[in-house]
């Protein structure tokens, strides 16, 4: 598939438009997925019904008030240190998560994955519109967009947690 312009063509799956794709669709599903399965690992935790809302609140809150601060590091330190910053954060939550047995641990690491999430997020729109080419940003940007994770990312959670 590709989109012509001024009278070129230009492909609209670019190899590094693919790799932001790909990258942007496993973030998003792992996203989706503990965004269902956390508060309800919280609950067989015994955690009261609070603590399973505010685990959601200090992930979202967490993002938040990140993503300034990655937007200026992007800007500063180039895409490449700010995905591996972003990586790795995550990288550290989503490993940690499995030793989390109280409360205030998860929230840390709630904190700590949304840091991660808003690093990679911000990022990941910024590197569609680096391989944006005239016309054909319209159209990465509406495929980039796909709303597939939201559909698979909270069954996947669900279904690892009652299998």
């Amino acid at each position: 598939m590709s989109i012509e312009s001024s009278g070129t063509k230009e492909p609209l799956w670019t190899k590094n438009y693919i790799l932001i794709v790909f990258n942007n669709l496993l973030m998003f599903l792992v996203h989706h997925t503990l965004f269902t399965a956390i508060p309800l690992f919280m609950q067989g935790l015994g955690s009261p019904n609070y603590m399973m809302g505010l685990s959601t609140t200090v992930f979202a809150f967490s993002a938040l008030l990140f993503r300034p601060i990655f937007g200026l590091m992007i800007d500063k330190k180039g895409r490449q240190t700010s995905m591996l910053a972003g990586l790795g954060i995550t990288m550290l939550a989503l490993a940690l998560y499995g030793f989390a047995e109280t409360d205030i641990a998860i929230l840390v690491l709630r904190a700590l994955h949304g840091a991660g999430f808003s690093a990679l997020s911000t990022l990941a729109l910024t590197m569609v519109a680096d391989t944006r080419t005239s016309r054909a940003y319209g159209g990465r940007y509406r495929l980039f967009r796909n709303r597939f994770y939201r559909i698979y990312g909270n069954r996947t959670g669900h279904w690892n947690l009652f299998a």
